[in-house]
């Protein structure tokens, strides 16, 4: 007869149960596990020689990037072709290379005063600068 004090589930015997639910993989060769697959049977490697910095204040000479999801090339005046767009989207080891126009939509310039300078020199009035450059677009100041 079985002992009865004896745990009898498993989490009573202190075991946790894994469920796979699917796979994965975050690599340098893609984010997901479909694309680190076919970058393998295509013969691409991670694994590259360290140009970035001088390597020879550490012992390892090789290193591995992480891929980027996507870069945004902005090349005013030069058009690139489609064999020059796949060698950069390998050597930047990135999925997607996207060609922008200009810095407008991610960079934004706004003008702010430094109040502890004006503030002495202009006393009440600073709040009359401070409404005037609110309304500035702060891109026209920048060129």
């Amino acid at each position: 007869m079985a002992d009865s004090s004896a745990p009898r589930s498993v989490t009573e015997r202190g075991e946790r149960r894994v469920v796979v639910t699917g796979i994965g993989a975050v690599t340098p060769l893609g984010n997901d596990a479909r694309t680190t697959w076919d970058c393998m049977k295509a013969g691409r490697s991670g694994i590259r020689r360290i140009t970035s910095f001088d390597p020879s204040r550490v012992d390892a000479k090789i290193a591995v990037r992480q891929p980027l999801r996507r870069a945004l090339l902005l090349h005013p005046g030069i058009d690139l072709d489609d064999a020059s767009r796949v060698e950069l989207e390998t050597e930047l080891n990135v999925k997607t290379a996207e060609t922008i126009e200009g810095l407008g939509g991610i960079v934004s310039w706004t003008a702010v005063p430094n109040f502890r300078t004006l503030g002495p020199r202009l006393g009440p009035k600073v709040n009359e600068v401070k409404a005037a450059l609110a309304v500035i677009d702060g891109g026209a100041l920048r060129q």
